[in-house]
């Protein structure tokens, strides 16, 4: 009879089981790439804002800056998968060594990182609903450091490369080019449209879009020829201080060019109140000295004479800036000035 020895092959000596893909916890670092890709993507929808919009960013109002918010996590929503599919990581990621996998170490398709991206935004972020949304994110941090598997890692796998520490100054450093970015982008929206030598249409095209681009609203805009013509508006408009008709431009052209730009007002016996035209001359300095050539987002010499003007209205001056002559001034009697508001206030009131 012949018989065989063996030995079983599951035995604790030859068997080894294989364990899951250790899970990467650093939440921290991971925080930081998320708000990294979050940043970028307002930074995106700054951009939009200023050059197809013409939206002032920094002058936002609280509500604005939470519309914007919401926004900014479509974009993220829209823009992460496309990323996750085709590099398998976000400029986040990338810089914090991270990169996102299925489970069998392939990309994402584009619906797996849609899910994942809009399960990170609601189990993450808490659809950024103050309150809950802090609720979401601590509750995240103790899961990820716990090397739980979050809410939308069910069909995903994260990696972690390596820790090195140069990692973490390229991303200090990243973070201070988003910063300097943020600046250019403010700078470069408060340059006019049209630049050089322009002409009188494409002044009234520069006025306008300050005009907007301020807030200040007026009732009247300029078209092609530089004359005032009445907004369309919606719903009801009131008019504080009475209706004052607005200046007439008169221009200087050179074959076509614009060389020079005047206007002058009389008012006798007024009994509203008397605008200082400010607006007028602030949105006629901004759309045509700053298209001259030599001006620059980073000097501050137009700027700087648009302060002096907003806080001394009523107060004549004489600048020259990038070989404009810039001249001013101004004669009432029998009235106030409401340096505050800039309106003269008859003094028969």
């Amino acid at each position: 009879m012949t018989t065989f020895d063996y030995e079983p092959l599951h035995n604790e000596e030859h068997f080894q089981t294989v364990d899951e893909t250790p899970k990467v916890r650093s939440p921290w670092r991971r925080f930081f790439a998320r708000t990294f890709d979050y940043t970028t993507y307002g930074i995106l929808l700054m951009v939009i804002q200023s050059f197809v919009f013409n939206i002032n960013v920094g002058n936002r109002t609280p509500g604005g800056n939470i519309l914007d918010s919401f926004i900014t996590y479509f974009l993220m929503i829209l823009i992460e998968p496309v990323l996750l599919k085709f590099f398998g990581t976000t400029l986040g990621k990338w810089l914090m060594g991270l990169s996102v996998t299925d489970e069998s170490d392939n990309k994402l398709t584009f619906g797996d990182g849609f899910s994942r991206t809009l399960t990170v935004f609601w189990r993450g972020f808490g659809l950024n609903i103050p309150i809950y949304s802090l609720v979401r994110l601590a509750k995240s941090y103790s899961a990820c450091d716990a090397g739980e598997t979050l809410d939308w890692e069910v069909d995903s796998v994260i990696h972690l490369k390596d820790e090195k520490k140069w990692r973490i100054a390229t991303f200090l450093s990243a973070y201070f080019a988003l910063f300097v970015l943020v600046f250019l982008i403010f700078s470069l929206a408060s340059m006019p449209q049209n630049r050089g030598d322009i002409t009188v249409e494409e002044f009234s095209e520069n006025y306008n879009r300050f005009a907007e681009y301020y807030s200040f609203n007026p009732s009247r805009v300029l078209n092609d020829d530089g004359e005032w013509v009445m907004r369309e508006q919606e719903g009801n408009v009131i008019y504080i201080g009475g209706e004052v008709n607005p200046p007439t431009f008169e221009f200087v052209e050179d074959s076509g060019v614009m060389t020079g730009m005047r206007f002058s007002m009389e008012l006798i016996n007024n009994d509203s109140w008397t605008p200082s035209y400010n607006d007028e001359i602030v949105l006629s300095i901004l759309a045509y000295v700053q298209a001259q050539e030599g001006s620059s987002p980073f000097k501050s010499d137009v700027m700087d004479l648009i302060k002096q003007i907003q806080e001394e209205p009523f107060t004549g001056f004489q600048h020259t800036i990038h070989g404009v002559t810039i001249t001013c001034d101004y004669d009432y009697s029998g009235y106030v000035g409401a340096t505050n508001i800039a309106y003269l206030i008859s003094k028969k009131k």
